[in-house]
């Protein structure tokens, strides 16, 4: 008789485990309206439906924010393109002013002037002999 009700309330154990006790949130719908005084059948969080319809608004608001964002990006990185590329030119100009090729120099101007004033002095006094 012993062994009989150990086998019954080991049985009695397991059974009752494995049954589901509480509804698994696979079980629930995804929206189930729940009225006052009324025991809601699953897990989750209780959120009143202004609460929800401002959270959804939020929502969109949120991701033509994001769409914003994401082109004001864009154009910042054009933007700096443009930039970085006026700095090159710029660079390059500079660098073309520090260091002029030597036919642009004031000392290669200096000796041009120089040797076209003896040229011409020459030539004048040749021409008058």
């Amino acid at each position: 008789m012993i062994k009989l009700n150990k086998l019954i309330s080991t049985m009695l154990c397991i059974v009752i485990f494995h049954l589901p006790i509480i509804a698994s949130g696979d079980d629930c719908p995804k929206a189930t309206p729940i009225f006052q005084d009324e025991i809601a059948t699953c897990d989750g969080v209780i959120l009143q439906e202004a609460k929800v319809k401002k959270y959804l608004n939020l929502n969109a608001d949120t991701k033509a924010l994001q769409e914003k964002l994401s082109r004001e990006q864009s154009m910042r990185k054009r933007k700096m393109e443009v930039c970085r590329e006026k700095m090159e030119a710029a660079d390059s100009r500079i660098s073309e002013l520090e260091n002029p090729p030597w036919w642009k120099t004031a000392k290669f101007n200096r000796y041009l002037g120089f040797l076209g004033g003896v040229v011409v002095s020459v030539a004048a006094l040749w021409a008058f002999q």
